[in-house]
């Protein structure tokens, strides 16, 4: 069988050397310029720098491409001229438009940012840093125009601050794609954080993951889509913030579900909480006084010492008072609904409330000192009587401050109504009304009026074989039930 023919070479033998010389010297040539271009466009980011940015700006290397539109800089550092540093990043890689060599402005079609440290500052004045580091063209007066075309952010913290509102928001574990125009503001990004922390006067908040995607018209931030995650609590916002550093402007939506150890970070007397309350709320306004409307739905937990198996209220927030205009509760084994304000900062509180087969004891439980409550529940328990509060229907006023039994005053109008075991000596069914002023003191209930009255059923405290009659102490209110004689 023929061996196939050799490959034919388009080049005499002789001519290989020098193609190969040529490719060496060509390759060299390259490599001279490629070094001579760092060194030059180096010093020209520099210059450029110094030209379109006021301050100082640091460049530690920088590596080119042959055709000029594209350059990595590392250790890049840009401090304003009053020493606050504005922008610092482990390495930015630019593609750039020669436009920006003719004096037109910066125009950069992609800006990639690694290891970014910024600092967005607004003075006292009302006036941004940022836009003031970027000194006005001497031609037109104006500020120099910066187009960023394709903003790519991997890792990095954000911080921006309002020194005349002292309010401040900081972003940690940045990634951004984002698009920006200066010095006219616009922006639009699809931001994911891996942390933030809101600074206000009073305070500031820690939130987790957070995912946002949003633009810019004129000045206010347009939010299209923004989820904060908290660790097993996931809240979604859409709207719009008009003054993002003062956090003022607002007008948004938000809902989600809250969970129950996310509620402690807000108030520790929310402990015990089990499951997810639903939010939905619009807020308008400022963070410092914001005004909000909205509903929360909760199911099984334990509220301010209460035990609820489930919880519905319609809200509006307003003058740092949290007004409920509708609230239902299950609770005390029946039903609760009313309406009533708390005032955040004391705590202070006013509800008025109806409630429907309540039973009688839970809600004794919560309201009487525990010794006061285990006499009674005692004195119930009585052979001779056996008998039990089942269901309690009336209203209930409550005042206070703090949440708290000591701190708690109010009245009731209550029918209590009673069964009692039929083979006992005072056999019968019934109610009574309990009309009572009250007012809790350090624990203790304070009767300031107390009116019992009953058409059917004549209630007697004691034991048919003692004479002495049973005597409550109630601090400032004492109470005698006589052994024969009806209320």
């Amino acid at each position: 069988m023929p061996a196939p023919p050799a490959s034919v070479s388009r080049f005499p033998a002789k001519l290989r050397p020098r193609r190969l010389a040529v490719l060496l010297v060509f390759v060299g040539l390259l490599l001279l310029t490629g070094r001579w271009l760092d060194a030059r466009i180096e010093r020209r980011a520099q210059s450029l720098g110094r030209t379109w940015l006021q301050g100082r700006v640091d460049v530690a290397s920088v590596s080119s491409y042959l055709l000029l539109t594209r350059f990595t800089v590392r250790g890049f550092s840009w401090t304003a001229p009053d020493g606050t540093r504005i922008l610092a990043a482990r390495r930015v890689a630019v593609n750039y438009s020669l436009l920006s060599l003719l004096g037109r402005g910066i125009v950069l079609d992609r800006l990639e940012l690694e290891g970014v440290d910024a600092d967005l500052v607004r003075a006292a004045d009302g006036t941004w840093g940022i836009v003031h580091a970027i000194p006005a063209l001497a031609r037109t007066g104006a500020p120099a125009r910066i187009f960023v075309n394709h903003i790519m952010i991997k890792g990095g913290r954000i911080r921006v601050e309002d020194q005349r509102a002292g309010t401040g928001l900081t972003l940690e574990g940045v990634s951004a794609d984002s698009m920006l125009r200066l010095p006219r503001l616009r922006f639009a990004t699809r931001t994911e954080v891996s942390g933030a922390t809101i600074r206000r006067p009073s305070g500031t908040q820690q939130l987790g993951p957070l995912r946002v995607a949003a633009h810019m018209e004129r000045e206010a931030l347009m939010i299209d889509h923004a989820e904060v995650l908290v660790h097993g609590s996931r809240v979604r916002v859409d709207g719009r913030v008009d003054d993002v550093p003062a956090l003022s402007g607002l007008d948004l939506r938000v809902r989600g579900e809250v969970k129950a150890e996310d509620l402690h970070g807000i108030d520790p007397m929310l402990h015990r909480f089990e499951g997810k309350a639903r939010v939905s709320a619009r807020v308008r306004g400022t963070a410092l006084d914001p005004r909000a409307e909205g509903s929360v739905r909760a199911g099984a937990g334990e509220i301010y010492g209460v035990a609820i198996n489930d919880l519905a209220a319609r809200f509006t927030l307003a003058r740092s008072q949290v007004r409920v205009a509708k609230l239902d509760v299950l609770a005390f084994g029946g039903k609760l609904d009313g309406h009533g304000a708390v005032r955040p900062a004391s705590l202070g509180y006013t509800f008025d409330l109806r409630c429907r087969e309540v039973r009688g004891k839970r809600l004794l439980g919560y309201l009487l000192p525990r010794p006061l409550f285990d006499q009674l529940q005692n004195r119930l328990r009585d052979p001779a009587l056996e008998r039990e509060v089942d269901r309690l229907d009336g209203t209930i006023r409550l005042e206070g401050n703090g949440f708290a039994l000591s701190r708690m005053e109010g009245s009731a109008a209550l029918l209590f109504r009673t069964s009692v075991r039929p083979d006992a000596p005072l056999a019968t069914d019934g109610g009574f009304l309990l009309d009572a002023l009250i007012r809790m003191n350090r624990g203790d209930i304070l009767f300031k009026r107390l009116r019992l009255d009953s058409s059917e059923l004549r209630v007697r405290v004691g034991s048919a074989s003692q004479g002495e009659s049973l005597r409550y102490g109630l601090s400032a209110a004492q109470v005698d039930f006589p052994r024969k004689a009806p209320l």
